[in-house]
């Protein structure tokens, strides 16, 4: 499922300098594709962040094939774990970001993050269980998660293995991978929702899957948006 596709932005002065050439190598061959932006909330609020993550190259394209745009909120990387935020201030944070990125595409971004930093920032929020989740979670299942979430989206399961990059899997089918990415102007449910009547059909198994399904010969392949730095699970 995963190609490495790369990260559009951090804070509101960086871009990747191989994003383009990335996401549109990925859309060109028909791959499902997307962008993540790596949360630094000391730096900034929230929508000027989101904001240069939608006007630099995370804004959904319209082609039925781009998933939602991503957040990945985990350990600061420069200092304190929680970027010297309460975790009432954290959630705040978070919910803007996700309100900001719905206002503008009618998508509820993913969140990417482990439940150890969850617990750690937010308090273990249930506040943002519509938006759908990336879990890190390196181990053979994929674990509790975080309040608020009772299936996960996608799910990280080890920062190596047969396909380059990080190694996550799709909880679902073929089919509602592909809805995930649909154009929301043509498609019926609330902004970012891939829930239904009825549980997805888990497409991950009790132990990582030594080849994950989204790389069979079973269309859409897809690439997803991967941190270069996960955080470290627990």
């Amino acid at each position: 499922m995963v190609d490495g596709a790369q990260v559009a932005s951090d804070r509101t002065d960086f871009q990747n300098d191989d994003f383009s050439s990335a996401y549109d190598g990925a859309a060109a061959t028909g791959m499902l594709h997307g962008a993540y932006h790596f949360a630094l909330p000391d730096r900034s609020d929230a929508a000027t962040q989101a904001t240069y993550l939608l006007d630099h190259g995370g804004a959904p394209s319209g082609d039925g094939r781009t998933l939602p745009p991503m957040l990945d909120i985990e350990d600061d990387p420069y200092g304190d774990q929680c970027y010297g935020m309460s975790p009432e201030n954290m959630v705040a944070w978070i919910r803007s970001f996700s309100d900001t990125v719905a206002a503008r595409t009618h998508r509820l971004p993913t969140i990417y993050t482990s439940l150890r930093w969850w617990s750690a920032c937010t308090g273990n929020s249930d506040a943002l269980g519509d938006n759908p989740l990336f879990i890190a979670h390196y181990d053979e299942d994929v674990g509790t998660l975080p309040a608020g979430w009772e299936q996960e989206t996608f799910w990280q399961y080890s920062d190596s293995g047969p396909l380059p990059g990080d190694q996550d899997v799709f909880h679902g089918t073929p089919e509602q991978l592909q809805a995930l990415a649909a154009d929301p102007s043509t498609s019926s449910g609330s902004a970012g929702s891939t829930s239904s009547s009825t549980p997805p059909t888990s497409t991950s198994t009790s132990a990582p899957p030594s080849t994950p399904p989204s790389t069979t010969s079973t269309p859409p392949s897809t690439t997803t948006p991967s941190t270069t730095t996960p955080d470290s699970p627990a």
